[in-house]
């Protein structure tokens, strides 16, 4: 495997032109961890591939984009930014930990979100400037802000480590589902403020979980299993926080199942009960 990823590696970083041109802000320190902004440029076409690149001590951990029963989600903005039609932070398949105060969705050791942006004019530099807040807790939660960022000419040195960060967080993004891998049903379960959905996963997979981003009043961020039976699985999403004159049917929900550390993610409408 580390012969493999080495060559991947190496053909991303040919894909790129040749050379892994690379650009990184300094490394913010804080309590449980440090983080930083990372980029690379494609000579070739110019687009451009960032970052932000948090590294945690042992036992800390930071927060996918709904971090469960308690944390802080990232929130980031790229005001400031120079030649910057578009910025997009994108967030790879999240972990479920079990806490004192409940479970929570984040990751731990180290993780990159990736960054796609869009240049508004072809063959300028870019200033990509990244402003917001991370929550990175242990025992305690620490709230840290950050303002950063990197400009991208093309003209920067060799970075590998770079070139292998980003590769890392592309790969652990969400993919598009399947029909072997993937949410088939969303439906109300009878008159209950409950949701249940149904889904396909790999015969050989083990730990299996749901992840639902939900209207934002609704409170809810992961869906419990009720039921697996060799590729399929069925999960039960308690919406009894969402507001009474919310209707369950009709919306909308993105969920992401993963299973094993592979996930694949869709947005799904509920659908009305199923008839007996």
């Amino acid at each position: 495997m580390p012969f493999l990823r080495a060559m991947t590696l190496l053909t991303f970083c040919l894909a790129v032109s040749g050379t892994a041109h690379g650009a990184a802000s300094e490394w913010q320190l804080t309590d449980g961890g440090k983080l930083r902004l990372i980029s690379q440029v494609n000579a070739a076409d110019g687009s451009i591939r960032a970052g932000l690149q948090i590294q945690l001590k042992k036992g800390w951990k930071t927060y996918w984009k709904v971090p469960g029963d308690s944390g802080l989600p990232p929130q980031v903005q790229f005001l400031g930014s120079s030649n910057v039609a578009h910025a997009e932070m994108k967030f790879p398949v999240p972990q479920m930990y079990d806490d004192p105060e409940g479970r929570s969705i984040g990751y731990k050791d180290e993780v990159v979100f990736p960054i796609s942006v869009k240049r508004r004019t072809q063959g300028a530099p870019v200033t990509l400037r990244a402003k917001g807040v991370v929550g990175i807790c242990d025992e305690i939660c620490v709230p840290v802000p950050f303002d950063m960022s990197v400009r991208e000419d093309g003209l920067g040195g060799t970075r590998m480590d770079i070139a292998s960060a980003l590769l890392k967080a592309e790969e652990q993004l969400p993919q598009k589902s399947n029909a072997a891998f993937g949410v088939t049903h969303v439906a109300r379960l009878g008159n209950k403020r409950q949701i249940v959905i149904e889904a396909n996963v790999p015969v050989q997979s083990g730990q299996t979980n749901l992840f639902v981003v939900a209207p934002w009043s609704w409170y809810v961020s992961s869906a419990r299993l009720d039921h697996r039976d060799g590729n399929t699985a069925r999960f039960i999403l308690d919406a009894d926080q969402a507001p009474p004159d919310d209707k369950l049917v009709g919306t909308r929900l993105q969920v992401t199942l993963v299973a094993d550390g592979r996930g694949v993610e869709q947005s799904l409408e509920v659908a009305p009960p199923k008839t007996p």
